[in-house]
């Protein structure tokens, strides 16, 4: 898809064209369905969200805090997007937990937690997120690349490019989001 065709879409919303909201998951929905699915891949075996469903809880997130016509382009779409789908899984992970009346999962580091992931099922992810909106007051930019890279599933590369930053930028923010999450979910 091409990058003009999302921000040319966002554009419309903001003129009140009531097709353009339609048209905007449209267009987008392969490639949110690509990082929804790899987000659920993620996910314990038994969980109860499909990707899409995961997508629309997003859409809907978006559409009810009416987000879609405050969006300047491509980009931020897609950040908020994987931000709201981010928001779905920990909100959906922490109904889970109360269920379970309150029982806590194991705090791991951010790396291990990657690899638990794309190996394994199952993480904590309420305190992933506690951890990652911390680091987010703190460091705005780096909370955003984590959730690009964790949530999102996007390479060095591909955020770097999605944020406008050069490589080295980004490879710094990473390294340094790793070692301030290991240390917090270590202490938590």
């Amino acid at each position: 898809m091409a990058t003009s065709d999302v921000t040319l879409i966002l554009e419309r919303i903001k003129t009140g064209d009531e097709q353009a909201q339609a048209d905007l998951f449209n267009v987008a929905y392969d490639e949110l369905r690509a990082a929804a699915s790899a987000l659920m891949k993620r996910e314990r075996v038994d969980h109860t969200l499909q990707p899409s469903a995961l997508i629309n809880e997003a859409a809907l997130r978006l559409i009810r805090q009416d987000e879609l016509a405050r969006m300047p382009d491509r980009a931020y779409f897609f950040g908020a997007m994987v931000r709201a789908m981010r928001c779905a899984l920990v909100d959906h992970a922490r109904g889970r937990l109360a269920q379970r009346r309150g029982a806590g999962g194991d705090v791991i580091s951010l790396d291990r937690a990657i690899d638990v992931m794309q190996k394994e099922a199952g993480i904590d992810l309420v305190g992933l997120d506690d951890a990652l909106q911390e680091l987010s007051k703190r460091r705005e930019r780096t909370g955003h690349i984590v959730e690009l890279r964790f949530f999102g599933g996007l390479t060095l590369e591909e955020i770097a490019e999605q944020l406008s930053l050069s490589l080295a930028t980004v490879n710094r923010e990473w390294r340094y989001a790793r070692a301030w999450l290991f240390e917090q979910m270590r202490t938590a």
